[in-house]
């Protein structure tokens, strides 16, 4: 009987010194693996947090970079993102004109020809801001434009017209286009009329460099026009 209390009592000695020694060499398992999960969960957080958040930066880039007011060549068209960013045609002291009511002024301007070349571009600095666009549609070119983008009245009084003295060059709402980011558009009611010449002037009332005409197979597109 001694024998086997001495047994047993070895028994569950060594029984204990196992249960402990699986318990010291498992705890820093456990402990790595709750790490590794916790882990998992703090790295898993911000991926989410991104994934909201980038789309949010570039849409805001994107929204900033389209301009609201376009004039395209071919039959010449004013593009708005507003139905009603650009007026009906007026006349006033014998000149006609559409008031451009999104925007008092001009901030950047961008001329594109049909290759996809930036001929002029005025985006992100001051030079065209305040300023004016001259635009001759028919020939010659040699003579006073067609048309001015221009701001008139005074610093407390101030709107953005675009001066069209020839009642043929009058533009007409059209359909709105169910696509794209400018989506009202107003047609010249002259079909010929098309971008033969810009030229962009300072607030100062001075070329800030010389007109870009429509030569050959390289024509105006495009003029891109952001207001403020």
């Amino acid at each position: 009987m001694k024998h086997n209390k001495k047994a047993s009592g070895n028994i569950s000695r060594r029984s204990f010194a196992q249960t402990v020694g699986a318990s010291i060499i498992a705890a820093p398992l456990i402990s790595a693996q709750q790490q590794n999960e916790s882990s998992k969960r703090q790295t898993k957080a911000p991926r989410q947090q991104k994934k909201v958040a980038q789309p949010q930066i570039q849409e805001i880039e994107l929204r900033e970079h389209i301009p609201p007011f376009e004039i395209s060549s071919g039959s010449v068209t004013i593009n708005t993102v507003g139905m009603n960013d650009v007026s009906d045609y007026t006349t006033q002291a014998g000149r006609g004109k559409h008031v451009i009511t999104r925007g008092k002024q001009i901030k950047y301007v961008r001329v594109i020809i049909t290759n996809g070349t930036i001929l002029a571009d005025y985006y992100g600095n001051d030079r065209a801001r305040g300023g004016q666009i001259k635009i001759w549609v028919t020939q010659p070119t040699t003579g006073d434009a067609n048309m001015v983008l221009k701001t008139v009245g005074t610093e407390t009084l101030q709107q953005l017209e675009l001066e069209v003295p020839n009642q043929n060059h009058k533009f007409i709402r059209e359909d709105s286009c169910s696509t794209g980011h400018r989506q009202h558009r107003r047609k010249c009611n002259d079909k010929m009329a098309r971008l033969l010449k810009v030229s962009v002037l300072n607030s100062g009332g001075a070329e800030i460099e010389p007109p870009i005409t429509t030569t050959g197979e390289i024509e105006i597109e495009r003029i891109l026009i952001w207001t403020m």
